[in-house]
């Protein structure tokens, strides 16, 4: 009787450290799992933390009494970013409360300053006496550390006096910039309007 009792103990604490020994397991395992995908998600913000775009200046151009037709905002890398392609960026505006949206993409081919007005719609370009480049030449298509390239495109519904807006530059790989502000209430035609500075 007392064997019996004995075994029957020794097989309850044999159950008792099998089952002690997996729980331990999943924990570990668990814990593993958790803190390997904590690491990739704080470097991965950490990276989009540091691999993003800094904007300078917003300007409007008004072509016509109260209203702006075409926009330039200076781009700049933030320190310790990688070579951007502008290839893979897009361009968000969105003004009127949300009313006016459009989107633009990159067109390679950059512009003069005084033939914005002849970028396609739903394009932007680098205006090209307006941005620096380190290699000293016509900028690229790739925006390095240290660059300020000026951006340009027309837009289809023309920003008034008084109304909001917002740009959204956004690549794959990098944090979004987000620049927004307010058109002044009087605008004159033929001016170059300071929408947002540095």
């Amino acid at each position: 009787m007392k064997g019996q009792q004995a075994i029957g103990t020794l097989v309850i604490f044999i159950a008792l450290v099998i089952t002690a020994a997996l729980a331990a397991f999943v924990l570990v395992s668990t814990t593993n799992a958790l803190q390997s995908k904590s690491l990739a998600v704080s470097q991965k913000t950490m990276e989009k933390a540091t691999m993003g775009f800094a904007a300078r200046q917003v300007e409007g151009i008004s072509r016509a009494d109260g209203e702006i037709n075409s926009i330039m905002v200076g781009v700049e890398l933030a320190p310790g970013s990688d070579t951007v392609d502008m290839l893979d960026s897009t361009l968000i505006w969105t003004a009127a409360g949300g009313t006016v949206y459009e989107k633009f993409d990159f067109n390679n081919t950059p512009e003069t300053y005084a033939n914005i007005a002849s970028i396609p719609a739903n394009q932007f370009k680098v205006i090209s006496d307006r941005s620096s480049d380190n290699d000293g030449g016509t900028p690229d298509r790739y925006l390095e550390s240290g660059e300020l390239y000026t951006l340009g495109f027309n837009l289809t519904t023309p920003l008034k006096e008084g109304e909001d807006w917002k740009i959204i530059l956004r690549t794959p790989y990098t944090q979004d910039l987000i620049v927004s502000g307010y058109a002044p209430e009087v605008i004159q035609s033929g001016q170059i309007v300071t929408l947002k500075s540095a």
